[in-house]
């Protein structure tokens, strides 16, 4: 699933949360945040939500284009096994 818009606050988490869940409800586990510039502490939680909801469903659960700031917030907040690939000091590939 593609992120809708270019932010994930407060104002607007709730829906991008329900979004990402009927996202995992059709098989669908990864989150693509491409056109995401900024997230909030509410970014986590919705991730958070999509990752239980996806072991619960038995989906995979892959995030894309994480940016920074929410991998970040992610460290700080120590919940970088999230990440998958993405998680600071991982390789990546550029492709």
């Amino acid at each position: 699933m593609k992120i809708p818009g270019s932010e994930i606050t407060m104002s607007n988490a709730p829906e991008v949360m329900n979004l990402g869940a009927k996202a995992v409800s059709e098989g669908d586990g990864v989150f693509d945040f491409a056109g995401i510039s900024h997230a909030d502490s509410s970014a986590v939680a919705a991730l958070l939500r999509w990752k239980r909801l996806c072991e619960k469903g038995h989906v995979a659960f892959e995030i894309r284009n994480i940016p920074s700031g929410l991998r970040d917030l992610c460290l700080l907040y120590g919940v970088t096994d999230i990440l998958g690939s993405d998680a600071p000091g991982s390789t990546r590939d550029p492709a």
